[in-house]
């Protein structure tokens, strides 16, 4: 689908793939292109998704309405004093004013929502002197430091009064779960000060994104399952890097169930992947049932292909579904395979959020942001409108996820038969996944090869014993043999030394 943007009005930006913007840079900030990058790729036109900021902009450090010169010139830098030469640039809309601001300094921080509140919050370390100040909602001192702040309504509250709690998405190697994702579904503790029973002096306490050690009176995020912590500062901004809006929730009201009517009036707006199902209108709806028709006479040409002369590809000659790789997976489809249960990519209750220009639930917008960083927009040739294109990047984020947690040894035919109609759904919606099938592939592959040499494992037992049970059988012939000749002797013998014993005995007698 793309965007439209003012500085490049000629064409639609679409997200590129990271081979694409390699060592390519960002027109707005001239840094490199990191992370999810839009591109306009005949113009040669590169930048950030962080960096698509709006034409007006007001910045907290000048309160007149400042516009975006997108055209390369030469120019000092109002907030951080650097002579720059590319790059966009804000620059006061009065004439006898020459305030001139660079990208990277006007980067907005990150959108926070906070409980009761209608507008979104920004955080600042330090409030610029030109921002009319505000007490502080909590205690009612003047907001000044470490602050979250209402650029609209002047609304401040001081982050360590309230000490929010952050949802935030993370991953970890830390001390309790390596390698794994967090149980507490992301849910950030905030601490005024690091905790010494927890973390003695004698051990590195490094904040989880900078590497660098948290001090000990250093305000910090911390997760009590996974024993993660990180600066506030490293927090926002990986969040304003991931284009993520973060979600405050107060300490009180996890604990105790506070404030619930006030979150449950909140949630009522929310959009969750349930009310989406529910909006879609009988155009989107014809439009994914028209891809389940075709999904429907590919899964026909497929079986018949299987059953058509060796080496043809009558029917479906392009379809990636028919690599040697899937052949024993074909052979078993028709009977073999239980389809019982679908697989579930994501529950009705589940909270949608903004990811670039779609939506997502999230757990599954990690993978999202993750896909769009590695191989751009999938669906830039697909002719599904939004709604429609939404449900299927749900699909196609749900099944990346089921694969990704699946080990090879707990994947079953019927999950395979799962993943195979999804995919072979999205791949019919238009989307690029060559990449997901090839995936599919290798793991088709392991799961019938491990397979075969279990079987042909259980062959060779089976023969070894047959082959041992014949030498015990026949170990016992002969034994029995041997027994038989060996008695008629013994009890002869026998025999004579009684009666030889008995004559000594009565010549010993008299």
């Amino acid at each position: 689908m793309g965007v439209r943007y003012f500085s490049h009005p000629m064409h639609d930006l679409v997200i590129c793939s990271k081979a694409d913007y390699e060592q390519v840079p960002c027109a707005a900030c001239t840094d490199v292109c990191s992370g999810m990058t839009y591109a306009c790729k005949p113009c040669c036109f590169y930048i950030h998704y962080w960096c698509l900021i709006p034409e007006e902009f007001s910045h907290p450090a000048h309160p007149l309405h400042l516009d975006l010169h997108p055209v390369p010139a030469d120019f000092t830098c109002s907030a951080c004093c650097r002579s720059l030469h590319n790059g966009f640039r804000f620059i006061c809309r009065e004439p006898c004013c020459s305030f001139t601001i660079d990208v990277k300094c006007a980067y907005p921080p990150p959108a926070i929502t906070y409980p009761n509140h209608r507008h979104s919050l920004n955080f600042f370390d330090e409030l610029p002197e030109d921002v009319e100040l505000s007490r502080c909602d909590a205690c009612r001192k003047p907001c000044k430091s470490s602050v979250l702040y209402c650029l609209g309504c002047k609304f401040g509250v001081h982050l360590l009064c309230e000490r929010p709690m952050c949802m935030f998405e993370h991953r970890h190697g830390a001390l309790r779960l390596p390698q794994s994702r967090c149980p507490s579904k992301d849910c950030l503790e905030l601490k005024a000060s690091i905790d010494e029973e927890e973390f003695p002096r004698h051990l590195l306490r490094l904040c989880f994104y900078c590497r660098k050690e948290i001090g000990p009176q250093t305000p910090l995020y911390y997760c009590k399952d996974c024993k993660m912590i990180a600066h506030v500062k490293c927090i926002f901004s990986k969040a304003k890097g991931r284009g993520e809006v973060l979600e405050m929730i107060r300490a009180e009201a996890k604990q105790d169930g506070e404030n619930q009517g006030a979150k449950e009036a909140a949630t009522q707006h929310v959009e969750t992947f349930g009310s989406m199902v529910n909006s879609l209108d009988d155009k989107d709806k014809a439009e994914l049932e028209g891809v389940h028709k075709r999904r429907v006479v590919e899964i026909i040409k497929v079986l018949a292909w299987r059953n058509s002369t060796a080496g043809s590809s009558d029917g479906v000659p392009n379809s990636p579904f028919l690599d040697v790789a899937f052949s024993e997976f074909r052979k078993k489809l028709p009977h073999d395979i239980p389809r019982t249960n679908s697989l579930t990519v994501a529950s009705e209750e589940e909270r949608l959020f903004k990811v670039a220009e779609y939506k997502m639930t999230q757990k599954l917008a990690p993978v999202l942001r993750e896909l769009f960083v590695t191989h751009g927009d999938v669906s830039e040739e697909s002719r599904l409108t939004q709604n429609p294109r939404i449900m299927v990047f749900v699909m196609l984020c749900g099944t990346i996820y089921s694969m990704a947690n699946t080990k090879v040894a707990e994947v079953t035919e019927e999950l395979l038969y799962n993943w195979w109609k999804y995919l072979m759904f999205i791949h019919l919606s238009g989307f690029k996944i060559q990449f997901a099938i090839d995936r599919l592939k290798v793991v088709m592959r392991a799961h019938y090869t491990d397979l075969q040499d279990d079987n042909n494992s259980i062959l060779r037992m089976d023969k070894e014993i047959r082959e041992l049970s014949e030498e015990i059988e026949e170990s016992k012939r002969e034994l029995q043999r041997l027994k038989d000749e060996r008695e008629p002797t013994s009890s002869v013998t026998d025999e004579s030394l009684v009666e030889a014993c008995l004559k000594n005995a009565r010549a010993w007698k008299y």
